[in-house]
């Protein structure tokens, strides 16, 4: 076809290949290795500059970790995977409900309910000072709201958000509060600082955003054309309403490298990318569980992750759980319609320093990027263990970043190692930190499937409290007991020594014959077979004391897996006689019915009973326990 004869053909704008972006995102479906705290993470920050990862949890312990360098051709080059341990703090006397780094990632900060700010110097990993914040709270009857962030071109003022909507600034190194800014009239619920433009974006439990300078001299003035770029002089003129007039609350906010793009994810779990200079909207991506339903899919060849109706409803499930919290609206701790206030929050990632590429946490496939550019999906993370975890807050570890000498010398087992591996001093591999719902772990992908035996490690000591007299009977308890069914033997292993009480119940009903003869009520296919109930309806049932005993949860004792024994109740402490066996992690359960055992033997036997003919999930034909025999 020739041209017209009024000019050329316009060329399009070239766009550059995503998968210039995508290699700062680690490969690998599954986390590579997971560390814990002893409570659950409340927050985790990573300083690339130093390597260093930072977290904290809700009992007011800060951990710092160095990064350590990949596998390479003649072996691992660290014995602890991804990162390794360097010091803690009892930082706060309550939980840490806020940590912050700044844009030179020198400097880091975390507040808490004890009304403490503690400020530390991340090269050193040390506390470089802390202020008192109880007499200004007092003075503007307030509380602190879990949102801070680092602002002014020198970063070492730092904002810090109240419940009452009045942003406290404090000076880090004279330790002292310098001024306040008085832009909403409600709960802060998100806050981060544009360093490239010097300006703060800032948004309340009403859905109110506010663009404002955070320089030194021109705190909380609006932005101007010339110092700060904006391109506009009316918030009418942008779309920085949104959430008002969609009456949906945020949850967050997160801003490009490059500062010329900021995202924010709603009470809905719908991501909006905005354009810094006019703050109006580019694209936005609807994250929420629905998406993910089996049934509404129309076309399956088109979808990357496929799940079933079970799946689905499990994953749903979680989310139901997420939304009784405060976590989709930022931490709101003012906020009296949940159910259950929690300290943990939802956070976004921008991928390169244009923003092109955003990490969004979901429920349905883990973690999602986008391409802001064409508005598409590009790729998933962490799909094959978004059963068992919800991922809410991220960081990532830049691949750039080059190991210094003295870090390889301490990290490689020899210095022939050192000379052979040139490419483990030349960058370290793309690494993600996420933290998940109501867990006590940081979990880390990054190029490398895990090689370890047990990628959950155990760096924390057990949280075992006992009495005297429970723990000397747990220790006559036995460790074995094999269910003899009308359909084979299940061989069961019991944990008398983390779960006493409900061993000794079952042990002492076995070996009563309080289980014999005592059909399977319950099989769930899929799910799990049940059983323990004497009338066989699922409606009896007592304990060896008579009526009901408390429930035993154990951090070590998860529904993780299948072939979990596990106590049925109809409520917090309602244990009575009644125990099911698991076919499938149910992750779900964990901290409502208590682990007490596993399936060593005999698996083929669950999974037949599991796959009977039932009618409203009894089986038409009886299977029962002719016996129960107890071991040592």
């Amino acid at each position: 076809m020739s041209n017209s004869s009024s000019g050329r053909p316009k060329k399009r704008a070239k766009i550059s290949n995503v998968n210039k972006y995508l290699q700062h995102i680690p490969t690998a479906q599954s986390y590579e290795v997971s560390y814990a705290h002893r409570d659950v993470i409340t927050g985790i920050c990573m300083s690339n500059v130093h390597a260093m990862l930072i977290s904290a949890s809700a009992d007011g312990i800060v951990k710092f970790w160095k990064r350590t360098a990949p596998p390479t051709k003649s072996g691992p080059a660290s014995e602890s995977p991804c990162i390794e341990f360097v010091k803690s703090y009892q930082s706060h006397s309550g939980p840490v409900i806020c940590l912050t780094c700044n844009a030179q990632q020198n400097l880091a900060a975390t507040i808490s309910t004890d009304n403490v700010i503690k400020f530390y110097d991340v090269a050193n990993f040390d506390v470089s000072g802390y202020i008192s914040a109880s007499d200004i709270l007092q003075e503007n009857n307030t509380k602190l709201a879990p949102h801070c962030c680092f602002i002014d071109k020198n970063q070492t003022n730092l904002a810090i958000g109240t419940t009452s909507g009045v942003i406290l600034i404090c000076d880090s190194l004279a330790l002292n509060f310098i001024t306040s800014v008085k832009l909403h009239g409600s709960n802060i619920v998100a806050m981060k600082y544009n360093i490239l433009y010097g300006v703060v974006i800032s948004a309340d439990s009403t859905g109110v955003v506010e663009v404002w300078r955070g320089d030194e001299g021109n705190v909380g003035d609006s932005p101007d054309r010339k110092t700060n770029n904006a391109k506009w002089s009316s918030k009418m003129a942008t779309d920085l309403y949104h959430f008002m007039k969609n009456k949906t609350k945020i949850a967050s906010v997160v801003i490009s490298k490059n500062g010329q793009r900021f995202a924010i994810l709603d009470n809905k779990f719908s991501a909006h990318v905005y354009d810094y200079f006019t703050c109006k909207i580019l694209c936005s991506f609807d994250e929420s569980v629905a998406n993910y339903d089996p049934a509404k899919v129309a076309d399956e060849s088109k979808v990357e992750i496929k799940i079933d109706q079970f799946e689905y409803g499990k994953r749903c499930a979680v989310e139901a759980e997420i939304f009784d919290t405060n976590i989709p609206t930022g931490g709101d701790i003012t906020d009296e319609s949940v159910l259950t206030k929690s300290l943990q929050k939802i956070g976004m990632e921008f991928v390169g320093d244009n923003g092109r590429c955003l990490v969004i946490p979901n429920s349905g496939a883990g973690l999602t990027i986008y391409d802001t550019i064409t508005k598409s999906k590009v790729q998933t993370i962490g799909s094959n263990d978004a059963s068992q975890l919800r991922y809410l807050t991220l960081e990532l570890g830049d691949s750039n970043f080059k190991l210094d000498q003295q870090t390889l010398l301490a990290q490689t087992p020899s210095a022939s190692n050192l000379a052979i591996d040139h490419e483990a001093k030349d960058k370290l591999d793309p690494l993600l930190i996420a933290t998940c719902f109501n867990k006590k772990r940081i979990y880390l992908f990054s190029n490398h499937e895990s090689n370890i035996p047990e990628r959950d490690i155990l760096n924390e000591p057990p949280e075992i409290e006992l009495t005297g007299d429970i723990e000397d009977g747990a220790n006559k308890l036995a460790t074995q007991a094999i269910l003899r069914t009308t359909m084979g033997d299940i061989h069961l292993k019991l944990f008398p020594d983390l779960t006493p009480k409900t061993v000794e119940n079952f042990v002492t009903h076995a070996r009563n014959g309080y289980y014999d003869d005592v059909v399977f009520h319950r099989v769930i296919k899929g799910f799990m077979i049940q059983t323990g109930d004497p009338l066989g309806d699922g409606t009896g049932g007592e304990s060896i004391w008579g009526g009901e005993f408390p429930d035993e949860f154990h951090r070590t004792l998860r529904h993780d897996r299948p072939f979990t024994l596990s106590m049925a109740n109809a409520g917090p402490n309602t244990n009575g006689s009644q125990f099911f066996i698991t076919t499938v992690p149910t992750p779900w359960l964990d901290s409502k019915h208590t682990v007490f055992g596993r399936v060593v033997a005999g698996m083929d036997v669950v999974s037949a009973i599991e796959n009977v003919k039932a009618d409203d999930d009894r089986p038409i034909e009886d299977i029962s326990i002719s016996s129960v025999d107890i071991t040592d």
